[in-house]
């Protein structure tokens, strides 16, 4: 394994989501966010498993709300998908932990996992992807973001495993998340609880 992707949600439900009716509504039962959940996976049971890997890639992605203005008046509100890189670089403990440990919990935004997995894909310089993604949702942007991905990786014709680690996903999502990950032959885990078993991600990789 070259190179390896991480790929984090940052949409709305992964922070506090305030301002909204459902401020607070997403926290895990000890009032922290599903974002801070993530660091602690990726730190405790993720990257110290990877010093093997040549390369690594984290980012994190959500949708922005745009809105339109004429004058002082919205007369328009789009959801708008970013990427954030946060490393790309040969493997370095210390320095992927830091940018982990300072990874802020997001505004409200949406879930864009058909763009941000097509993103991962098309880097051209890559033969073999091996992408892991850590989200708590379904894909706002395409229903059969799972299906459509499959049909992405046939055509490249390149290697690609999806290891997708669910946050508390809901029986929808997580028949998407699992069976992209299984027919890719990666890994796929839905966490329910904030304590979860760190033995879940031995044989991840």
């Amino acid at each position: 394994m070259k190179n390896i992707q991480i790929l984090i949600d940052a949409s709305g439900s992964m922070g506090y989501m305030k301002g909204t009716t459902q401020e607070d509504k997403y926290l895990l039962p000890d009032k922290s966010t599903r974002t801070a959940l993530v660091k602690k996976i990726l730190i405790n049971s993720i990257i110290p498993k990877l010093s093997f890997v040549e390369h690594i890639e984290i980012s994190s992605f959500r949708n922005e709300v745009e809105k339109i203005m004429n004058g002082n008046e919205i007369i328009e509100t789009k959801q708008i998908p970013k990427y954030y890189n946060h490393y790309s670089n040969k493997f370095n403990l210390l320095l992927i932990e830091n940018k982990i440990k300072n990874l802020k919990d997001p505004r409200t935004g949406g879930t864009p996992l058909f763009w941000a997995l097509s993103m991962a894909l098309g880097k051209n310089n890559i033969d073999e992807y091996n992408i892991i993604v850590l989200s708590d949702g379904d894909a706002n942007d395409i229903e059969n973001f799972d299906e459509e991905i499959l049909k992405q990786i046939d055509v490249l014709k390149k290697k690609c495993k999806i290891y997708f680690i669910g946050i508390d996903q809901d029986e929808v999502a997580q028949k998407k998340s699992q069976n992209l990950a299984n027919k890719t032959n990666g890994f796929y885990v839905n966490l329910e609880v904030m304590n979860y078993n760190e033995a879940i991600f031995n044989n991840m990789l």
